[in-house]
């Protein structure tokens, strides 16, 4: 009999479908292995308007994960799937999260606060002073600071990361046989041997193509309470990574430059179209996500009426935690769309039973 790990790497390397379905189909059918042997299933039952699924292991795909799996126990790799108690809670989510990935180092994904920072690859001294100011005024805090290992501002955010004692996560666009750019090894060495953690959701022998840095923004946007953005063009990854963010409903911030200078175009674009807010310091952070604050006083439940059965669910459990991520809510009551979610909220808020405080921090009224 197959382990589960062999059907797992199977969904991972399939093609046909994208992971939105098969994030459904986990929550079906149970497990990897289940999609594979569960014929019997509705979902795989042919209609008129749909073709029936259908996952095969293929002698081609059976030696792709045997491959897999060689470079893995060689390499000292590990896996983390939809459903694992290691998954992080945060990507649970993101709908078009990865349902899974893999990574070296530090195995603890379900940390109380993080923040990417992400910006050009052609960054100036400029930059680089920004991120050494952000990082050195969050020294001594828990907060974990995520990039992408590129050139420029990611390599300044590990490297700051690390001078300071910060934990820090790198999220790849390649495989681990192929460490971009080569000029980093060092640097991803050094995150191994600090307590920190490397990401990817790309096979062994993944190479860095263009196409795979955009897709792996949304590991990094998804596994951060806030986005910083330093330096970027109008176009270019960070933006993209800022767009996601704001889509997974997490806070953007960004750093403003000189007026004149190409690389802070993006940032000014969107502090300008509200999709950032303006920081110039790690303190501007930690006051506008909340994070260093005393907590509250239980609130009398007494008062709370004119409540549908959701919504007094939604009130109970953010008054448990005093006060919790829009992540976590949405996360918790995942049986509702985001956006359903969210109207719940927004319905407790004119109803002054809630309040929204920055870094999109809910918690009930006294």
């Amino acid at each position: 009999m197959m382990e589960d790990i062999v059907y797992q790497l199977a969904l991972c390397f399939q093609t046909n479908y994208g992971y939105p379905k098969i994030r459904t189909l986990l929550e079906h059918f149970g497990s990897a292995k289940a999609i594979f042997l569960n014929e019997k299933s509705p979902v795989n039952k042919p209609s008129r308007h749909h073709k029936p699924l259908h996952f095969e292991l293929t002698p081609e795909l059976l030696r792709n994960v045997n491959n897999e799996r060689e470079k893995m126990l060689k390499e000292n790799i590990n896996f983390c799937f939809y459903g694992d108690s290691l998954f992080p809670k945060r990507l649970l989510a993101c709908n078009d999260a990865p349902f899974y990935f893999f990574y070296k180092g530090n195995n603890d994904f379900h940390f109380s606060k993080s923040m990417a920072m992400v910006g050009t690859r052609n960054s100036t001294a400029y930059g680089e002073k920004c991120v050494k100011k952000i990082i050195e005024d969050l020294t001594g805090t828990d907060i974990i600071v995520i990039s992408g290992l590129a050139e420029g501002i990611d390599t300044h955010s590990h490297q700051y990361a690390l001078d300071c004692n910060l934990r820090t996560i790198a999220v790849m666009g390649t495989g681990f046989n192929r460490i971009y750019p080569p000029t980093n090894r060092k640097l991803f060495d050094d995150i191994l041997a600090n307590n920190g953690t490397v990401i990817t959701e790309f096979p062994y022998h993944t190479l860095p193509e263009r196409f795979n840095f955009p897709i792996r923004n949304r590991l990094i946007a998804g596994l951060s309470d806030a986005t910083i953005v330093v330096e970027t063009a109008l176009r270019g990854g960070s933006m993209i990574t800022a767009n996601i963010a704001n889509s997974y409903n997490k806070d953007v911030f960004a750093v403003p430059g000189s007026i004149f200078q190409k690389t802070s175009e993006g940032c000014h674009f969107l502090i300008k179209k509200k999709l950032a807010s303006s920081i110039t310091c790690g303190t501007d952070i930690l006051e506008m996500m909340n994070w260093d604050t005393i907590p509250h006083p239980t609130p009398q439940l007494s008062l709370f009426h004119n409540l549908n059965e959701i919504e007094i669910d939604i009130v109970t459990f953010i008054n448990q935690a005093k006060e919790i991520s829009i992540d976590e809510i949405i996360a918790r009551f995942n049986q509702y769309s985001v956006s359903k979610v969210t109207a719940f909220l927004l319905n407790l808020e004119f109803k002054n039973v809630i309040e929204c405080k920055p870094g999109k921090i809910y918690r009930v009224i006294e």
